[in-house]
């Protein structure tokens, strides 16, 4: 019988991949315009980061990183014709931060390094989503959202190992989830005019 941090693992990807279902289809439909830039460095980052997390060590906890790399290629690719941004100053700015980010990874050659350049080149492509969602919550899944915070957290609780390039990877997805996820959920709650359910 699988141990219970490989449970958690696989609940983790099942969520995680389930969660692209909403935001696929509501990019399709107009109702979620995802920002270039920040899914075009989350799908870089998101790639350099699932490979050098189980080059680290990762196990079960890998399973989601792994699901978040593949569907995030998904997502650039239809924001080529369905998002939004990209050409702003701050977009440029990130897209720049996270190509540092992936050139000082290979310049280490540590999995290590490299899982700690990835997550801080790959929150260069949170600023404009933060951006975009505290001013737009509107063009953004609120269930696809929810759906991946919880998912890290159910990454966090496969976790056998405290160790610092193994907790953070998933702790960090699982802040900036929530934190998207929160600012998303509770303009709809306060019915600001013009918001429209996803």
């Amino acid at each position: 019988m699988p141990k219970l941090h490989t449970i958690f693992g696989i609940l983790a990807a099942i969520i995680g991949l389930a969660s692209y279902w909403p935001y696929f289809r509501s990019i399709l439909r107009g109702e979620t315009k995802p920002n270039r830039a920040t899914v075009g460095i989350w799908a870089l980052t998101g790639i350099v980061g699932a490979t050098s997390y189980v080059a680290s060590g990762a196990r079960a906890t890998a399973l989601l990183p792994c699901v978040n790399a593949v569907c995030g290629i998904a997502v650039f690719l239809l924001a080529l014709k369905h998002g939004v941004g990209g050409t702003s100053k701050l977009d440029i700015f990130c897209l720049l931060g996270a190509v540092v980010g992936i050139v000082g990874w290979k310049a280490t050659g540590n999995p290590h390094t490299a899982l700690y350049l990835t997550m801080l080149a790959s929150t260069c492509g949170f600023a404009p989503k933060l951006k975009k969602v505290y001013f737009e919550p509107y063009t953004e899944n609120k269930t696809a959202w929810i759906m991946y915070s919880v998912a890290a957290a159910f990454s966090l609780c496969a976790l056998t190992k405290l160790e610092p390039y193994l907790v953070l990877y998933p702790l960090y997805l699982f802040v900036f989830d929530t934190a998207i996820a929160v600012l998303v959920t509770i303009p709809r709650k306060t019915k600001i005019q013009g918001l429209q359910g996803t």
